[in-house]
C-alpha cells in the first residue's frame, strides 16, 4: 500500500471512530467502487445518512472534492434512499485531532441536513 493510501486509511479510521463516538451508532466505512464509489464513510443520522468524502491532502483542492462527494452522495442515493447529501472532511495542517478538521459542502447540502435540526 502507497505512503498515501496508508495516510487516506488512517484519517478514514480516525474520522469513522470519533463520529461513532459521537453519534453513538457505528459509521459505515465504504469500499472502493470505481465509478460507482458511493463515499468513504456513511454518517447515519436521524433523518438519513450523510455521505462524508474523506481527503488528507497537502494541497485543497475544495470545487473538486465537493463535486466529488456530490456525486459520490448521488451514487449512493441509488442504493439508500434516505442520504441527505455529501460532505467532504477535510485534514487541517497540524491538527491532529479528528474534531479539529474542516467540513465543506454546498449550501444546498447544509440547508437539507440545518432542515433536519
Amino acid at each position: 500500500m502507497s505512503r498515501s493510501k496508508q495516510k487516506g486509511t488512517a484519517f478514514e479510521t480516525a474520522l469513522a471512530g470519533y463520529l461513532s463516538d459521537v453519534v453513538g451508532q457505528p459509521v459505515e466505512r465504504r469500499a472502493l467502487k470505481g465509478t460507482a464509489d458511493d463515499g468513504d464513510l456513511h454518517l447515519p443520522t436521524p433523518g438519513g445518512r450523510i455521505v462524508i468524502e474523506a481527503k488528507n491532502h497537502q494541497r485543497m483542492e475544495l470545487a473538486d472534492w465537493v463535486a466529488q462527494a456530490d456525486a459520490e452522495a448521488g451514487n449512493a442515493d441509488k442504493r439508500f434512499p434516505d442520504v441527505l447529501g455529501g460532505v467532504v472532511v477535510h485534514k487541517r495542517r497540524g491538527k491532529g485531532q479528528p474534531a479539529d478538521q474542516y467540513v465543506t459542502l454546498t449550501l444546498a447540502t447544509f440547508l437539507t441536513i440545518l432542515n433536519l435540526i
